[in-house]
This record gives C-alpha cells, structure tokens and sequence, in this order.
C-alpha cells in the first residue's frame, strides 16, 4: 500500500487517530461500494494496533490496496491538506467541534462530514462542503457519489471555506463571542 496517493488522482483526506470511533473502516466500505474514483489519504496513527491491521485487511480483501493510502502520524499535516481536493471526518457519534473541519477550511478544502454535532455547525452544506445525515456506510457511499458530482464546484467551494474560517473562526472573532457569550449569554 502506498503511503501517498498519485498527483493526479481526486484525493479524500481523513486526519483523526486510527480507531474505529473515527470511522476510517466505514469510509474504506464506503469507497468500495460507491464507484467512484476517489483515493484516500488517511493520516494518524497508530498504525501497529489490530484496528490498523484490520483495516489493512480489510483494504486488501476490497481491492483498494492502490487507493488508500495510509501515512500514519504526521508532524506538519499542510502537505497533507495540499495533497487533497476534499477532507473528510467521518467520526461515528456526534462531533463536539471538529478541529479537523476548521484546519480543512482554513486550508481552503471543502469538507464532506454527517450532521452529528459541530460539522452541523460549521459546514455549510453545498457551499463549504457536503453535510450527510448520519455515519452509516451506505450514507456515506451515497455522499461520495454526490461529491464526485459535484467536482466542478470544488474550487468554488475551496474558496467559499476559506472564506467562512476567516469570517468566523479567526481567534481574534472566537475569543470575542466566546467573550461576548461569557458575559452575556448570547451569541
């Protein structure tokens, strides 16, 4: 398996710790059922846990061995974020905030997240990226079906993420309603 995808191929980049909570293996499911032509970068580590062994098997026994990628822990993730048209986060319960989203904006990459939590928040479904109503596999089959559709509009909305994170996640905004919050109790 190749620890980076061809420059050439459409790149979804997942970036959470490897275990199962953070729904690596249903992406993997998900690839193989939805026909389309994507790679996926998957960094974070461990890679020497039996959820990363499984996994690697389970890539095999898919027929994916040349499209997933697995680049275990990384020190600097932005050649990471380069390296992808779309990041996702794919985590299986609800996402208190998703760190992992903002990054992905502020790198000027539309995210593909379910509605579970903060990507509800943060995400702007077909605008800064694609909001799935759940985690299940099926679902997410079905997303990257609609995000390889939508590839025409990935600049766009590359841009329109970017724009988003510096209207509303620069620190200098969230200190101030995290502020205006404290004192008040409104946003």
């Amino acid at each position: 398996m190749r620890a980076s995808p061809p420059l050439e191929a459409p790149v979804i980049g997942l970036f959470a710790r490897m275990t199962p909570s953070k729904g690596q293996d249903r992406l993997v499911d998900a690839l193989a059922r939805s026909g389309t032509p994507f790679h996926l970068l998957l960094c974070g580590g461990p890679l020497d846990t039996p959820y990363a062994h499984d996994l690697n098997r389970r890539i095999e026994a898919l027929g994916l061995a040349g499209r997933v990628h697995m680049a275990g822990e990384q020190g600097d993730l932005r050649p990471c974020y380069a390296a992808c048209n779309v990041i996702a986060n794919m985590r299986v319960d609800p996402e208190p905030f998703g760190l992992t989203v903002i990054e992905a904006m502020a790198c000027g990459k539309p995210v593909f997240a379910h509605r579970l939590g903060g990507p509800s928040e943060t995400v702007r479904d077909g605008a800064t990226g694609w909001l799935l109503p759940d985690a299940e596999v099926a679902t997410i089959a079905a997303g990257l079906e609609r995000v390889w559709q939508d590839r025409g509009a990935w600049q766009a909305m590359a841009q329109a993420s970017l724009g988003h994170v510096l209207r509303n996640f620069r620190k200098d905004r969230f200190i101030a309603r995290i502020d205006a919050l404290a004192r008040t109790g409104e946003r």
